[in-house]
C-alpha cells in the first residue's frame, strides 16, 4: 500500500510532496506541473504579492524565487519588482525538478474510500492503494457558468479559465461578467490586446445599462427572471461573453 497519494503539481502540491521527501515519508505526486498557471491564466499576467511572499515551501528554503531568479537573469526584488505569470510558472517547473522529481504526469480518475485507506484509479489503467490522499488540485476544476448562459454556443460565452493568451479575442467586442480581481485583471490585458471595445456601452440606453448590471456584479446573488433578457442584451452588445473564474458559492474569484 502507497503511504500517502498527492493529486495536483501546482505549487502547493509540490509543497507538501518536498516536505514529505525531506521526512521521508513515501509519497506518489500525480500531475500536470503547473498547469493551471500555463495552461488557465493569461499571459501578462502579474502576481498581486511581491516577490518575497511568492516563494514555493521546501524544508530548507533554499530554493526561492530570488535564487531562481538570480540563476536566470531575471529582474527581481523583494518588493516594487512585479512577478510576472510566466516567471512564476518557470520557478515552479524548475522547484519541481529540483526538489520533487518523483512527480509522475498522470491524471487520477479515480478515489474510492477502500477498507483503511483510498483506491486510486490513473488514467493509465493503474489501480492501487493508498493509505491517505492529498488534494492540491487548485481552482480551475470548479468554473462557475451560470445556468443561464450555459447553453450558449462556446463562440459566445466561456470562462476565464479557457483564455491563457487573450490575444485570441483582438478585433472582437467582449463583455466581462464579474467584478472581482480576475474580471478586472483580464479587462485590463484585454484591452491591451484592443479586445474591449467600451465606447460601445456607453450607447445603451439607461434602462438596459441597469437590467445588465445585476450579472456585471460579483456580488449578485442569482440570475433570475430575467437573465433571459441579459443574455441577448449581451449578445447584442458583443460578439463574446467572458465569464471571470468562480463557483456557484462566491459567484467569482478574488
Amino acid at each position: 500500500m502507497t503511504n500517502t497519494v498527492i493529486i495536483g503539481a501546482g505549487p502547493y502540491g509540490l509543497s507538501v510532496a518536498a516536505h514529505l521527501r525531506q521526512k521521508g515519508i513515501p509519497f506518489r505526486i500525480f500531475g500536470r506541473p503547473m498547469d493551471s498557471w500555463t495552461s488557465h491564466m493569461p499571459k501578462g499576467m502579474l502576481l498581486k504579492s511581491d516577490g518575497f511572499a511568492s516563494n514555493i515551501s521546501d524544508p530548507t528554503s533554499d530554493y526561492t524565487l530570488g535564487q531562481f531568479c538570480a540563476e536566470k537573469g531575471i529582474s527581481y526584488r523583494d518588493a516594487g519588482i512585479p512577478v510576472s505569470r510566466e516567471t512564476f510558472a518557470s520557478y515552479g517547473l524548475a522547484f519541481k525538478d529540483r526538489k520533487v522529481p518523483e512527480l509522475e504526469d498522470k491524471a487520477v480518475t479515480a478515489v474510492e474510500p477502500d477498507l483503511d485507506g483510498f483506491m486510486v484509479g490513473l488514467d493509465t489503467g493503474e489501480t492501487f492503494r493508498a493509505r491517505q490522499v492529498i488534494l492540491a488540485i487548485g481552482v480551475t476544476h470548479f468554473g462557475y457558468v451560470p445556468e443561464a448562459l450555459a447553453s450558449l454556443p462556446a463562440d459566445f460565452v466561456s470562462h476565464s479559465a479557457e483564455h491563457s493568451d487573450v490575444t485570441r479575442l483582438r478585433g472582437r467586442k467582449v463583455v466581462i461578467l464579474g467584478a472581482g480581481s480576475s474580471a478586472l485583471d483580464l479587462a485590463g490585458l484585454m484591452h491591451e490586446a484592443g479586445a474591449i471595445d467600451r465606447t460601445k456601452a456607453t450607447e445603451v440606453p439607461q434602462q438596459e445599462r441597469q437590467a445588465a448590471s445585476v450579472v456585471g456584479s460579483a456580488a449578485s446573488a442569482t440570475l433570475g427572471s430575467g437573465a433571459r433578457m441579459e443574455v441577448i442584451l449581451f449578445r447584442k452588445l458583443s460578439q463574446h461573453i467572458l465569464l471571470p473564474a468562480g463557483k456557484p458559492a462566491d459567484r467569482g474569484r478574488s
